[in-house]
């Protein structure tokens, strides 16, 4: 069963990043301080960016994020998403992890 009331939703997508290891932004973005990450990505992910990146994820890929942006949970729910649509969404080059993001995916 799952705490629904510690859970609040994200209202920017600034405080989402903000909530990301700075290791992470680096994957997605090219510069040194965190709040400069934070910068790059959401500039990268508004208006026009956000169309680029939507276009470039496959069918599977959207259906995740639509899954995502829709749910009352905190986090994606992975086994759910793969019994109703047969399998994940790939994210990652070369497998699970947060080693090497499939640059495609992302689009930045």
């Amino acid at each position: 069963m799952t705490n629904k009331t510690s859970w609040q939703p994200i209202p920017t997508l600034s405080q989402a990043l903000q909530g990301e290891t700075v290791d992470t932004l680096k994957k997605l973005a090219k510069a040194i301080r965190k709040a400069d990450l934070v910068e790059a990505i959401s500039t990268q992910l508004h208006g026009e960016g956000l169309r680029t990146v939507w276009k470039q994820l496959d069918e599977l890929q959207q259906a995740a994020v639509a899954e995502a942006v829709y749910s009352t949970e905190p986090r994606f729910k992975a086994k759910f998403f793969q019994a109703k649509y047969g399998k994940e969404p790939r994210w990652y080059e070369g497998g699970r992890g947060l080693h090497s993001p499939c640059r495609g995916a992302a689009g930045l």
